[in-house]
C-alpha cells in the first residue's frame, strides 16, 4: 500500500462504518481479474507502522473473491459478520490505559465484589440481590483482564477495542471476549427477579479462568474461591 491515508482515516474514527480494502489485479484483462479484500480491523490497523509512508498488505486465501455465485455469497455472509462485529467494537472504550491504571481497576473491582459477597452475612442480602450488585463489577473485571492480556502481548497502553479483537484471535483467551460480550448484553438490561442468581453459576467458570489468569501472569490474587 503506497499511501496510508485510508487506514489512517479508519484509525482516526472518521466514520463508524467498517473499512474494507479492495485490491484488483489485472483490471484491464476481462476474465483474468483477481479481487482481494481486507477488513481494516482495530487489530490490523494497530499493526501498521504509520511512521512509514507505506506498508505491505498480505492477503489470505479466504480473502479472494472469485467470479462465482458461491464465492460472492460467501463474501456477503462474511461482510454481515464484520458489520455486526464492527458495531459491537465501536461501542467499546478506545481510552488507552497503562499497566498501573489497569491493575487499579482489578483491585477496585475485587474489593467491590468481595464487599457484595460479605453482605449476605452482614446485611442478610439475598443471593439474587448480591448477584445484581456483582454483575457490573464482573464487566470491569473482564475489561481489565482483556487489557492486561493486550499489555502482555506487547501493547504498552492498550484500549478495550484492540484488547477485545486480540483476545478473539487466540483460543486461550477467546473466553474473555465471549464473557465481555455476554456481560455487555446483560448490562443493557435489568434482569428479572431471580435471573441474576441463575446467571452466576454460568459465569463462575469465566470468573475462575480470569482469577487464574491474574494469578499466573501477574501474581494478583482476586475473589476468594
Amino acid at each position: 500500500m503506497q499511501s496510508l491515508g485510508f487506514p489512517a482515516t479508519m484509525a482516526m474514527d472518521v466514520t463508524l462504518d467498517p473499512g474494507i480494502l479492495f485490491v484488483v489485479l489485472n483490471p484491464d484483462e476481462r476474465g483474468s481479474e483477481r479481487v482481494f479484500w481486507k477488513y481494516m480491523s482495530v487489530d490490523y490497523i494497530n499493526s501498521i507502522d504509520f511512521s512509514k509512508g507505506s506498508t505491505t498488505v498480505a492477503f489470505e486465501a479466504e480473502e479472494e473473491i472469485y467470479n462465482t455465485d458461491e464465492s460472492i455469497i460467501d463474501f456477503c455472509k462474511k461482510l454481515d459478520r464484520i458489520i455486526e462485529h464492527h458495531s459491537f467494537v465501536n461501542k467499546l472504550s478506545s481510552t488507552q490505559l497503562n499497566l498501573d491504571e489497569i491493575k487499579r481497576i482489578v483491585m477496585a473491582c475485587n474489593r467491590s465484589i468481595v464487599r457484595s459477597i460479605d453482605t449476605i452475612e452482614s446485611l442478610g442480602a439475598t443471593r439474587d440481590e448480591v448477584s445484581q450488585d456483582i454483575l457490573p463489577g464482573l464487566y470491569d473485571l473482564c475489561r481489565a483482564a482483556l487489557l492486561l492480556n493486550s499489555y502482555n502481548l506487547g501493547c504498552s497502553k492498550p484500549n478495550l477495542q484492540l484488547a477485545y479483537e486480540q483476545a478473539q484471535l487466540d483460543l486461550r483467551t477467546k473466553y474473555l471476549a465471549n464473557f465481555l460480550r455476554g456481560l455487555k448484553y446483560i448490562d443493557c438490561r435489568i434482569p428479572e427477579d431471580g435471573q441474576s442468581e441463575r446467571l452466576m453459576p454460568k459465569y463462575y467458570n469465566f470468573m475462575w479462568q480470569i482469577r487464574e489468569f491474574f494469578n499466573n501472569i501477574y501474581k494478583i490474587l482476586i475473589v476468594p474461591a
